[in-house]
C-alpha cells in the first residue's frame, strides 16, 4: 500500500514536469521553422492566430514583409554563412516572442503596457531597417566579388 501511494506521487511529479518542460518549450521559435524564412512564416502564423490586441500584433506584418522581400530568392548557404545571420535570426526570435506575449494578454495589460509597446515597436522597425540595409549591402558586396572573378 506505502508503495503504491509512493509511486503515485512519484507519476503525479513527473507529469508536472513534464508538463513545466512543455511549457519551457513553448517559449521559442518552433523548431521546424529553418531558417529566416521559417522563423517569419511562423512569426506570421502567430500573428494570424492572435486572439487579443491584434490591432498592435498586426504592425509586425509589414516588417515581416520587407524582411522576406529581401531574403526572397538568396542562396540558404550565403544567408547562413553572413555576418548578419546571427543578428537576424535574434532579431526574428526577439519579434516572435514579442508578439506571442502581446498576443495573449489581457485589456489591462494592454492599457498598462501601450507606452512600451510602442516604444518597442519603432526600435524593432530601426533595427530591422538597419538589418535590411546591411543585408541589401551583402548581397551588393557578394555581386561585386563575382564579377571580379
Amino acid at each position: 500500500m506505502r508503495n503504491e501511494s509512493s509511486s503515485m506521487k512519484f507519476n503525479a511529479l513527473k507529469m508536472a514536469r513534464s508538463s513545466k518542460e512543455g511549457k519551457a518549450k513553448s517559449t521559442h521559435v518552433n523548431d521546424t521553422a529553418t531558417g529566416p524564412l521559417g522563423i517569419i512564416d511562423e512569426i506570421n502564423f502567430t500573428i494570424a492566430k492572435a486572439k487579443h490586441n491584434k490591432a498592435y500584433v498586426e504592425k509586425f506584418a509589414s516588417i515581416t514583409n520587407r524582411l522576406s522581400k529581401v531574403l526572397n530568392g538568396a542562396d540558404s548557404a550565403f544567408i547562413r554563412q553572413s555576418e548578419f545571420y546571427s543578428d537576424l535570426k535574434e532579431t526574428l526570435q526577439k519579434i516572435w516572442h514579442h508578439i506571442n506575449e502581446r498576443a495573449s494578454q489581457s485589456k489591462l495589460i494592454k492599457k498598462l503596457l501601450m507606452g512600451k509597446d510602442q516604444k518597442m515597436y519603432h526600435e524593432i522597425e530601426r533595427h530591422v531597417d538597419q538589418l535590411i540595409t546591411r543585408i541589401v549591402f551583402a548581397f551588393a558586396q557578394r555581386v561585386q566579388v563575382h564579377k571580379s572573378e
